[in-house]
């Protein structure tokens, strides 16, 4: 581990999963901003997309907390851009 902390691979199942519900937490945030910058914005314009959703005075597990809370309903309307359509539905040029 980096300055005398416990390495990873030395970490027990429990403390495992208390850190893989850290990056679970991190992980709709960093998906968003993914898609977000795929669909064009830069990094910066999607962060502070995200941010104007969710409001630029909350903290970050606050934001963190709400984006998990959203992605349960299908995610925040105003940050659907990118997603992906459904494989079993049809484009209109295809009919």
């Amino acid at each position: 581990g980096l300055e005398g902390t416990k390495p990873a691979k030395e970490f027990t199942r429990f403390e495992r999963g208390q850190f893989k519900s850290m990056f679970c937490r991190r992980k709709v945030f960093w998906d968003t901003i993914t898609r977000l910058v795929v669909v064009g914005y830069t990094s910066e314009s999607a962060i502070d997309k995200v941010y104007s959703v969710y409001g630029y005075d909350s903290c970050v597990t606050t934001i963190l907390r709400m984006m998990v809370k959203d992605r349960k309903t299908g995610g925040h309307p105003a940050l659907q851009e990118g997603k992906k359509i459904p494989t079993n539905v049809k484009k209109i040029e295809d009919t």
